[in-house]
C-alpha cells in the first residue's frame, strides 16, 4: 500500500487506478488489450475505407463537373426546336418540350444528313449537335451555299465518322461568302474532315479543317500565282483571319512569302484563328 500510496502522490490517481488494476486483475487486463488491438485495427481498416471513399468522390465530383461543362454547351431544347424549324425539319410550337414532334425532326435531320445508318437513331447527342449548327449556319450566314450540294460535310461521307466531326464556324462562313461575293463562283475543295480523313489525305496533323475553322476554295480568280495572291491578300481584310497559302505563296498574321505546296492546284487554303 505504501508504494500505491507514492504512486498516488507521484502520478495521480489515473496512473495509479490503471496500475490497481494491473495487480489485481491481469485476466481481464488481457481482455483489454485485446479489445484496443482489435479497435486499433477496425480504427486503421474505416481510415483505409474513408480514404478510398473520398478518392471515389473526388473521382465522380470530376467525372460530374466534365459532364456538366459539356452538358453547358449543349443547346437547349428550345435552341434545338429554333434551329430545327429554321431549317425546315421542325413545325411544332417553340416550347422548350422535347415531344414526338421534337424527336421526329431530331431523326429527319439525321436522315438528311448523316451518311451511316446507324447513326440514324432519332436521339439527340453531340453528333447531331455539330449537324444541326453546322447547317444552321451555313444557311443563316451565307448567301448562296449549301451544306450538301457544296460538299461542305468531310468528304469520307461516312467512312470514319458522321460527316459532321465538328462545327463549321461562322466567322469561316462569312469570309468564305465575301470571297465568293467578291471574285465570283467559287468552288469548295475541302472544308470539314474528320481526323483519320485528314491524315488520309496528307493534311497536317494540326489542321484547322478538323475543328471547323479552315477551307480549301477555287475560283476563276485563282487560276494565276498573281491572281490567287489576290484572295490570300483579300481573305486577310474578313473576318479573325490565321493562315491562307497556295502553291507559291503564303501569308500569316506575322508575315508572308513563298511556298510550295505540291497537290494544291490552283485552289487556296484559309482558316481562321
Amino acid at each position: 500500500m505504501e508504494e500505491m500510496i507514492n504512486i498516488i502522490v507521484n502520478n495521480g490517481v489515473a496512473v495509479a487506478c490503471v496500475l490497481y488494476f494491473m495487480h489485481f486483475n491481469s485476466t481481464t487486463l488481457k481482455q483489454l488489450t485485446d479489445t484496443v488491438t482489435k479497435v486499433n485495427e477496425s480504427l486503421i481498416l474505416f481510415n483505409e475505407r474513408l480514404e478510398n471513399m473520398e478518392n471515389n468522390i473526388n473521382t465522380l465530383l470530376n467525372k460530374s463537373k466534365k459532364t456538366k461543362k459539356e452538358w453547358s454547351v449543349m443547346l437547349s431544347v428550345k435552341e434545338r426546336q429554333e434551329k430545327l424549324k429554321y431549317l425546315g425539319f421542325y413545325k411544332g410550337a417553340i416550347d422548350g418540350v422535347e415531344g414526338v414532334k421534337t424527336k421526329r425532326a431530331y431523326l429527319d435531320l439525321q436522315k438528311w444528313g448523316f451518311f451511316r445508318a446507324k447513326d440514324k437513331d432519332g436521339k439527340y447527342g453531340n453528333n447531331t449537335e455539330k449537324l444541326l449548327i453546322s447547317a444552321f449556319n451555313v444557311k443563316k450566314y451565307t448567301k448562296n451555299f449549301d451544306i450538301k450540294k457544296d460538299k461542305l460535310y468531310c468528304r469520307c461521307k461516312g467512312k470514319y465518322c458522321t460527316g459532321y466531326p465538328a462545327i463549321i464556324q461562322v466567322d469561316l462562313l462569312k469570309n468564305l461568302q465575301a470571297e465568293r461575293d467578291k471574285w465570283g463562283g467559287t468552288s469548295v475543295t475541302s472544308m470539314l474532315r474528320c481526323k483519320t480523313w485528314n491524315k488520309e489525305v496528307g493534311g497536317s496533323a494540326k489542321s484547322k479543317h478538323m475543328s471547323g475553322k479552315a477551307v480549301d476554295f477555287w475560283n476563276k480568280h485563282t487560276l494565276t500565282l498573281a491572281k490567287r495572291k489576290d484572295v490570300i491578300n483579300y481573305w486577310f481584310k474578313l473576318n479573325n483571319p490565321h493562315y491562307s497559302y497556295c502553291n507559291g505563296y503564303y501569308k500569316s498574321t506575322s508575315g508572308s512569302g513563298k511556298k510550295t505546296v505540291k497537290g494544291m492546284g490552283v485552289s487556296v487554303h484559309a482558316d481562321i484563328k
